[in-house]
């Protein structure tokens, strides 16, 4: 009997010290960035952010797809999103937003496809400290994966904002 205890006790310690897996939907609320596949540099930061119980997410810093320049920060949007009619600025509208938390993933949201303009269904949860955004058309979808973005990937002497600043701008229909 004295041995079960033992062991209990060590199986108990064990698995204090191990970390669990599970995520909670704040999980996904932060500063997220998106690579080049071949050379790893920069592309897009993205803030996902919580407002009014739903969630959203808007590119902050855009990175030139072909060689990782800075193209433009969310203090001065230049770039406008040529898809959609009202032509608004690409770093002042919501490309993620509408989604409600289910438990440990985020719902039943909207993505905009800044190269069609086309929207789509979308989920987003946090899988190995990735974001995984699953965009959706009926049936069928497909996933974007994007990594936690550091203040090293951010430009030169631009500080993170707060999640907190943005309030929420989706694309006109």
């Amino acid at each position: 009997m004295r041995g079960t205890w033992r062991m209990l006790l060590i199986f108990l310690c064990c698995m204090h010290s191990v970390p669990l897996t599970a995520q909670s939907a704040t999980d996904a609320i932060g500063f997220w960035k998106t690579e080049d596949p071949k050379e790893r540099f920069v592309t897009s930061i993205m803030v996902v952010y919580a407002y009014d119980d739903l969630l959203y997410g808007r590119i902050i810093v855009s990175y030139a797809e072909d060689d990782g320049r800075l193209l433009e920060t969310w203090h001065h949007p230049q770039q406008r999103i040529e898809t959609i009619g009202s032509r608004v600025h690409l770093l002042s509208t919501d490309i993620i937003w509408g989604l409600r938390r289910d438990g440990s993933r985020w719902k039943q949201g909207h993505v905009l496809d800044i190269r069609t303009g086309k929207r789509y269904g979308c989920d987003i949860w946090v899988e190995d400290d990735r974001l995984v955004l699953r965009g959706r058309l009926g049936p069928f979808g497909v996933r974007q994966i994007f990594l936690r973005a550091t203040a090293q990937d951010m430009p030169v002497g631009i500080p993170f904002p707060s999640p907190d600043y943005f309030i929420p701008s989706p694309p006109e229909p």
